[in-house]
């Protein structure tokens, strides 16, 4: 596991850091061109080479896009995709700035749009509100999110007022409700997690109750479609808590919870209608899958864990909702698997892609 200098550890998600701006080559699928197929493009951030750019087809197959991959800054960790395709944000997270990109609409190319944007020290992780007028950026070094309100024209980020906001100790992620008022992040020094309503300029302020107390390392955060429960996963005590969200943002623990998981849990996933929860279990290689009940308890989908690969660290659903993609950093991979919509079940696909490198997060566009 990589630390920093102050003793503080990074997000396990994060393994493999470039010290300095590395100007990769193009990956070895690089010379095959889009095709007529393709619906939609992927990003992916891989900290020692940049952004990896694809098209996907209609049966999610990856194809690179000419002149992947793109160059960020040092060590670029996060990426999040503007809905209308035209921008996309990169958090470099060893040179504390956000990269602009535009995106080409034709071929999927990225342009960079010059200046960077300070952030605090070591962006780790970002987030856009529902309505994509906000970018919270969390700062592990520095304890912060830095919160910008966004130009939908020209992308431009402008830090909100009071922004960077001081939260939890070294903070690794965050998740957002879906009406956008209220903000929940993860501290797995403190072994808590933190809530702070937003309020209609973007900025935050601590909710009532705080902090709410885990299992031992959380690491992934995520909340349901209708804005019931908070799920975190705890890394070093193979469990996912459940929380009912209350008034005014204060959390409950489910009925139940924590529940088992593999060994290792660290991303987490809510399928888009709220039926399913995923987790990708690290050491394991593995994905536990779940029914969420009406009252967030957790059981276990027949079948579950589905097999994948070890080192795992993202889960990402397609804009399909037909198709799940995990990153796998011991690979160097990204594997594909398709949902059975009807149970929750996944089974593996056949459109996975080296990255070369170890990926950190991948993004998709509508």
């Amino acid at each position: 596991m990589a630390t920093f200098t102050s003793s503080t550890t990074i997000p396990k998600r994060v393994l493999l850091l470039a010290a300095t701006t590395f100007l990769a080559l193009c990956v070895s699928s690089c010379n095959n061109q889009e095709t007529s197929t393709a619906t939609r493009t992927a990003y992916v951030t891989v900290p020692e080479k940049g952004i990896l750019g694809y098209r996907l087809d209609f049966n999610g197959k990856f194809t690179s896009i000419l002149g992947s991959p793109f160059i960020a800054g040092v060590s670029p960790t996060s990426v999040q995709v503007l809905p209308g395709n035209n921008f996309l944000y990169v958090a470099n997270q060893s040179d504390n700035t956000i990269s602009l990109f535009s995106i080409d609409q034709t071929s999927g190319q990225l342009t960079e749009v010059l200046p960077r944007t300070d952030t605090g020290v070591a962006p780790v992780f970002m987030r856009l509100n529902a309505t994509s007028s906000l970018l919270f950026v969390v700062n592990q070094i520095s304890s912060s999110i830095s919160v910008f309100s966004i130009n939908a024209s020209t992308g431009k980020l402008t830090p909100v007022a009071g922004s960077p906001f001081a939260v939890a100790a070294n903070p690794v992620e965050l998740a957002i409700n879906p009406a956008g008022n209220l903000l929940y992040v993860v501290s797995p020094n403190l072994s808590s997690v933190y809530g702070y309503s937003i309020s209609s300029s973007g900025a935050l302020q601590p909710v009532p109750g705080n902090p709410y107390l885990v299992d031992t390392d959380p690491q992934g955060i995520a909340i349901d479609p209708a804005g019931k429960f908070v799920f975190v996963t705890n890394t070093a005590s193979n469990t996912v808590s459940a929380f009912t969200i209350g008034t005014g943002g204060a959390l409950s623990t489910v009925a139940l919870s924590p529940f088992t998981t593999g060994t290792d849990p660290n991303a987490i996933l809510v399928y888009p209608t709220g039926q399913y929860l995923y987790v990708v279990n690290q050491s394991a290689g593995s994905i536990s899958g779940y029914t969420i009940g009406p009252e967030g308890v957790l059981t276990a989908i027949s079948g579950s864990p589905f097999g994948g690969s070890a080192g795992s660290v993202f889960i990402n659903v397609d804009p399909t909702q037909q198709i799940v993609y995990v990153g796998n950093q011991s690979t160097n991979n990204i594997m594909e698997y398709t949902i059975d919509t009807s149970t929750g079940a996944l089974s593996t696909g056949n459109n996975s892609v080296s990255t070369s490198a170890a990926p950190s997060s991948l993004a998709i566009t509508q």
